[in-house]
């Protein structure tokens, strides 16, 4: 499990914090924001998830673009979609970070973040533990 979260981290989160490090920010305006429930989450499939789906519209130099954000969908996070959706209404403004290059291409947040320092620390901490284990016995 530790291999896993620091080789995830390392060979995605890290890669995508240092392309977008120097990209510069806008100012988005949240046109929609909703909880989207699917079927088929947990490992038995049976489950529901419940994330929130956050759409914004920005400009870039006189170019109007469409975004939309789903944070914490991919860990299927449960108890917070509702809260994140209320702080975050339609109408608001929600900074984005753009490439330069290519407009459409954004984040919402820019460099290495600590979600992604605490998941590689927590995944060495696991390395350590279950190295540790594997000697004591």
């Amino acid at each position: 499990m530790g291999a896993a979260l620091v080789i995830y981290s390392c060979a995605v989160d890290v890669p995508v914090g240092l392309k977008t490090r120097n990209w510069p920010a806008t100012e988005a305006t949240i046109t929609a924001s909703k909880l989207i429930t699917e079927d088929g989450a947990g490992p038995d499939g049976n489950q529901k998830r419940t994330f929130v789906r956050i759409d914004f519209a920005y400009n870039v130099k006189g170019q109007d673009f469409q975004g939309r954000w789903e944070p914490r969908k991919a860990f299927g996070m449960w108890g917070m979609p509702g809260s994140l959706r209320d702080s975050h209404p339609k109408g608001n403004a929600l900074t984005i970070y753009y490439s330069p290059e290519n407009p459409k291409s954004f984040a919402i947040q820019r460099g290495i973040t600590w979600t992604t320092i605490g998941t590689i620390v927590a995944g060495i901490g696991l390395i350590a533990f279950g190295l540790y284990q594997s000697r004591k016995s």
